[in-house]
């Protein structure tokens, strides 16, 4: 063999000897890391978006696949869509789709690890539409299809599907007496607020001097109630046509039959003088807070027999100076929830307990809460939002917001929580384990107030106000 040959033959071995192990890390994942000048076990990313074709953006870069990159094709890699060979460290990950708004995030990739980015669910960059202009001050659904929107002047019903409005109630001096081929109740004083019942089959309207309950199957089925203000009243969170009410420190119970019929019996229970300060009524049980000098206590009766029986009493923490609100229509877990708005303190009581104290927890500073399911609830102060979970007595500080926060609203999917401070409405992801958790502004208004989520979680309706324009307004986010 020729001195040449030699030269040849040994340098290919030396080449091959050298490239043969960089081959081999190369074909099981690892790549030179410019910045360390070491060689590192790369990780992989998963990204599974709702809607899918999503552009997929790397620290600000438009991602492509390795062979559109050699040819310089502009190809661009979307959702759902799985990249390999990226080095450890952390990424700035932007999903990017036309008429959406552009989700991103602060990602960390690990050596020999797919992560996986699912669950992402990209909005709808689109303007509020104005469905019914007006000074409005309440707000709710009465089903999925109609929205009852209200003011002093008058409660009007609003199909979202068809955009037709009925009033239901209306002030008026001047007797006319249908409306859209439904007669309804003319007042001729201001309407205060109003109650729906368990399944919203009626509603009760406050006035100053009269109270008036309406069918809401028939509209023409009206009457006259004897006044008593709401704080003095409740529907039974069970049966749908039984309400209660508080006159004199005196509680009437009443019946509605399918005629519309209404029988009234007073709940004849042994006070011993104490004045009554809150009540609730669930199906057979009624729970009274009374007030006896210094001492504070609630009450259980059973009030399914003519003979009215107290099953337990509990004493509660004292306070001079506030009201108490019993609460658990949206709880599965039978747990009493006693609210005092002065001190914004939650208490939730359980009566079943027989070696433990009834006071299961306290919870401080909180504004606003909603059981999301037996074990979350949902709450949220000025500045917080957070989540209790009553199996693990543990609380999770889901955000903080430098504005007011007015009311937080669970996502159907249990994956984001969408909340409104005074002039816009964000919607903050809920992923586990996430140093920073991805927030989304929605909209932008001169005021927002008592955003409503539709069950399939497309749409959002909301009071507000954007120039001189107020009214009620609808956001289709999905």
């Amino acid at each position: 063999m020729s001195i040449k040959r030699r030269i040849l033959f040994y340098t290919f071995v030396i080449i091959f000897l050298i490239l043969a192990p960089l081959i081999s890390l190369y074909s099981i994942g690892y790549r030179l890391n410019g910045k360390f000048k070491i060689w590192q076990l790369t990780g992989k990313l998963t990204i599974i978006s709702k809607p899918d074709g999503a552009m997929v953006y790397i620290n600000g870069k438009p991602q492509r696949k390795l062979i559109n990159k050699f040819f310089l094709k502009k190809e661009y890699l979307t959702t759902p869509v799985k990249i390999d060979n990226l080095l450890p460290g952390k990424y700035n990950l932007k999903l990017k789709k036309n008429g959406y708004i552009t989700w991103q995030k602060k990602i960390n990739i690990k050596s020999g690890i797919n992560t996986v980015i699912k669950n992402v669910q990209l909005f709808k960059n689109s303007l509020p539409l104005l469905l019914k202009s007006g000074k409005y001050s309440h707000i709710s659904f009465l089903n999925n299809k109609k929205i009852i929107i209200s003011n002093s002047n008058k409660i009007d019903i609003l199909n979202i599907e068809n955009n037709q409005i009925k009033t239901l109630a209306k002030t008026n001096s001047i007797v006319s007496r249908h409306i859209l081929s439904n007669a309804y109740p003319l007042l001729t004083e201001k309407i205060n607020d109003y109650s729906l019942s368990a399944n919203n089959q009626y509603i009760i309207i406050f006035s100053k001097k009269n109270n008036y309950i309406i069918k809401l199957t028939n509209f023409s089925k009206f009457k006259k109630l004897t006044a008593f203000k709401k704080r003095n009243f409740c529907w039974d969170l069970v049966k749908n046509n039984i309400f209660y009410y508080k006159k004199d420190n005196k509680i009437y119970q009443l019946s509605i039959n399918n005629n519309f019929l209404i029988t009234s019996r007073q709940i004849k229970i042994k006070n011993n003088n104490a004045q009554i300060i809150n009540f609730l009524a669930k199906n057979n049980n009624l729970y009274i807070i009374v007030k006896k000098k210094n001492n504070l206590k609630l009450i259980q009766y059973d009030i399914s027999l003519p003979q009215i029986k107290q099953k337990k009493a509990i004493e509660l923490p004292f306070c001079n100076s506030y009201q108490l609100i019993l609460y658990n229509k949206d709880s599965e877990n039978n747990l009493i929830n006693i609210y005092n708005p002065s001190y914004q303190m939650l208490n939730l009581i359980d009566l079943n307990r027989i070696f433990f104290p009834p006071i299961r927890k306290t919870i401080n500073n909180i504004k606003y809460f909603k059981w999301i399911d037996k074990n979350n609830m949902l709450y949220n102060n000025d500045y917080e939002i957070w989540i209790y979970n009553l199996k693990n007595n543990n609380q999770i500080l889901i955000t903080r917001d430098s504005n007011i926060i007015e009311k937080s609203i669970l996502y159907p999917l249990k994956n984001y929580i969408i909340y409104n401070t005074k002039n816009s409405l964000k919607i903050i992801e809920l992923v586990d384990n996430e140093e920073k958790r991805n927030i989304e502004k929605l909209c932008k208004f001169d005021k927002i107030y008592s955003p409503l989520l539709s069950n399939d979680g497309k749409k959002i309706y909301f009071l507000g106000s954007i120039g001189k324009e107020d009214g009620l307004y609808e956001l289709n986010i999905k």
